[in-house]
């Protein structure tokens, strides 16, 4: 069994083992408070499919993204400036 196929049993806590790191950064936000802060200021009244909370995940991972890019790219400036 794969760690992307793994089921946790309910009582099992959760120690991440075997998730990527995004997930684990997923499940520090409540999406239940997302809801509500959502609801509270009628943020998804016009909304069909694409949710206040899968708008937050998307931001969340681009923001990641730029960051790792950025990383990589002093990385290899640095790589080049060492030639």
């Amino acid at each position: 069994m794969s760690y992307h196929t793994k089921k946790k049993d309910k009582g099992e806590n959760k120690n991440f083992s075997g998730q990527p790191i995004f997930n684990q950064l997923l499940n520090f936000i409540d999406k239940n408070e997302i809801r509500q802060i959502a609801k509270k200021h009628e943020a998804e009244r016009f909304v069909k499919k694409f949710t206040t909370y899968h708008h937050l995940v998307v931001m969340f991972y681009a923001s990641i993204e730029v960051m790792v890019a950025g990383i990589a790219t002093k990385e290899n400036l640095q790589a080049l400036r060492d030639k």
